[in-house]
């Protein structure tokens, strides 16, 4: 759990949203990072 790709796989989907509703974009926050 936790795994470096899981992080890429879960920031690249997230990108992916904010791309098309950028409303998205707050809740896409990594908060594990913070």
């Amino acid at each position: 759990m936790g795994s470096n790709t899981e992080i890429v796989v879960r920031t690249a989907w997230c990108r992916m949203l904010a791309a098309s509703m950028p409303q998205m974009q707050t809740g896409c926050a990594p908060k594990t990072l913070l």
